[in-house]
């Protein structure tokens, strides 16, 4: 499951929004890395895969 999956799982259908809000980045920003037109810090796929482990499992 990819990190975008993951985070859709936990947030739900408007996770881009949320997941940028919670990451400190404009919305559009965040859509940039779910498509993969810009490279996405390693920090924010490390939190949602954290997160996912720990509320999913």
């Amino acid at each position: 499951m990819t990190w975008q999956e993951k985070a859709q799982h936990l947030l739900g259908e408007g996770y881009i929004s949320t997941l940028a809000y919670m990451a400190g980045c404009n919305r559009r920003t965040m859509q940039r890395w779910v498509k993969g037109v810009n490279e996405v810090p390693k920090n924010i796929i490390d939190d949602v895969n954290a997160t996912y482990e720990i509320w999913i499992k």
